[in-house]
């Protein structure tokens, strides 16, 4: 009786720190991948649309302008909060040249509806809060339709213009130019 007792309990014990390792490994953030600067792990995109957004990486780090732009796809956060986690992944992945520090990071988690743009000081004077929430609200359209080849590539593309100048506004939001023709 008491070594089906002890058996029991070494079994559950076993059961038990299976699934805690398998709840910690899902929060735990991925390393970069060696030949690119995009990790789906939700498997949302095309192998064209990966191959495009490295293109653009490699083009704009041969420009006056380095930018280092990369991408991390999640199913869902966990438990953790899209801040912090995405924080955590540029901290780590050490996006864009250290000399220019001019990187940022894209950070979807697609189960929990959630974005984030984490932007290196440098680039910061260019892609502005206001420049990034514009991009994020902008990807929203297509995210919504699951259209994720198409969002992405579009927010690549509006962090480059960012990158050289051009200022990035909201597609989805009424300017005060607009809200002024509904007073009148």
């Amino acid at each position: 009786m008491f070594k089906i007792k002890k058996r029991l309990l070494i079994a559950l014990t076993l059961f038990c720190s299976f699934f805690a390792l398998v709840a910690c490994s899902e929060n735990k953030i991925a390393n970069k991948p060696e030949n690119s600067a995009v990790y789906d792990q939700a498997k949302v995109l095309s192998k064209e649309t990966i191959k495009k957004i490295d293109k653009i990486n490699e083009e704009s780090n041969n420009t006056d302008k380095k930018l280092k732009i990369g991408v991390y796809i999640t199913d869902e956060l966990g438990d953790n909060d899209v801040e912090k986690m995405s924080l955590e992944i540029a901290r780590k992945w050490k996006i864009g040249d250290k000399d220019t520090n001019n990187g940022v990071l894209l950070f979807l988690a697609i189960n929990d509806k959630k974005s984030r743009l984490e932007v290196s000081d440098n680039l910061a004077t260019r892609l502005t809060d206001v420049q990034s929430k514009a991009i994020l609200d902008n990807m929203k359209p297509k995210l919504r339709s699951k259209d994720y080849d198409g969002a992405l590539l579009d927010a690549v593309k509006n962090i480059t213009e960012a990158n050289n100048g051009k200022k990035i506004k909201s597609e989805n939001s009424v300017s005060s130019e607009d809200m002024v023709g509904m007073i009148l």
